[in-house]
């Protein structure tokens, strides 16, 4: 099985964004993606990441505070981690002064209030677009102050796979067509995920190693749906 990465209508929303905030500064550049987990928002801000040297990936940690969050952003603008706050926000102006970056943050909605409105400060001092990418309790968050709300020019949410996305899948990951109705199956059984879609497929390709298959059969679909619908 292969290790591809297929641009799903997902990514392509995402990218859309991404090249719409980075392309015109308006002054309300803050971004949010969100999505249940599985869906396929961290894969897709990874490849936007390393097709695209103007953005910076930066995965929140839970109990990150302020200062620490600085920090990283610091060391993947500048390669230096300052200790202190200020000093990481006159790093962070003077890279962002230089060259126009975008900051992608990942499971922000773990993020308190506090660290986001950080967030907003730098997005408004250094002119810079932010994408704020998590699950279903970001929008909330980010409704609960309107200094923040209003700084969103536009929101993706990450639908559930669909059921030409998991063809192509198929075809390019394991160099096996699925008919229509297996693929219909095979969508469903993954409640929508992506990452259910991957599992799935690596099932499928011991399946057909074991049965010397070259062609993924109904039988394959079938054992593999067995369990119905993941969750």
């Amino acid at each position: 099985m292969k290790d591809i990465f297929i641009p799903t209508k997902n990514y392509k929303k995402m990218q859309e964004l991404c090249d719409d905030l980075l392309n015109s500064a308006m002054g309300v550049d803050l971004g949010m993606v969100t999505g249940r987990a599985g869906r396929g928002k961290t894969r897709s801000a990874h490849r936007i990441f390393t097709q695209d040297r103007q953005t910076i990936y930066i995965l929140y940690r839970e109990g990150w505070t302020l200062n620490q969050l600085l920090r990283e952003i610091a060391f993947h603008l500048s390669g230096m981690r300052p200790h202190y706050r200020q000093q990481c926000e006159d790093v962070i102006r003077t890279e962002l002064d230089a060259e126009r970056r975008m900051i992608m943050v990942d499971e922000a909605d773990r993020a308190p209030i506090r660290v986001l409105n950080g967030l907003r400060n730098i997005h408004d001092e250094c002119r810079i677009p932010i994408l704020l990418i998590g699950e279903e309790d970001l929008p909330r968050k980010m409704a609960a102050e309107r200094r923040l709300s209003s700084r969103v020019r536009a929101h993706v949410q990450y639908e559930p796979i669909s059921q030409a996305d998991v063809s192509v899948f198929y075809v390019q990951s394991l160099g096996a067509e699925i008919n229509p109705e297996q693929a219909r199956k095979l969508t469903r059984h993954s409640g929508g995920d992506f990452r259910s879609v991957l599992l799935d497929a690596q099932k499928a390709d011991k399946l057909m190693k074991i049965n010397s298959l070259k062609q993924i059969t109904d039988a394959i679909v079938d054992q593999i749906c067995r369990n119905g619908i993941r969750r």
